[in-house]
């Protein structure tokens, strides 16, 4: 059998760079996932003075971690 044949998706196609280039894994994920929460928390009208400088507070915690 041709070897062009067992495989015919070539290497550098999409599927190929579907791998990702650097280490993002669960931790990352869970990151951004987390800030997300944060950032709609924020957005609550009921917040009281004291809970949305401790969100904000967490939130750039989290963005300097992030490296953002």
């Amino acid at each position: 059998m041709n070897k062009n044949t067992e495989n015919p998706v070539p290497e550098n196609s999409a599927t190929a760079s579907t791998k990702p280039s650097s280490s993002y894994g669960c931790g990352e994920y869970r990151e951004e996932m987390i800030l997300a929460a944060l950032q709609r928390s924020l957005q609550n009208p009921d917040l009281t003075d004291q809970q949305k400088q401790t969100i904000e507070k967490q939130v750039r915690e989290l963005e300097i971690s992030m490296g953002l």
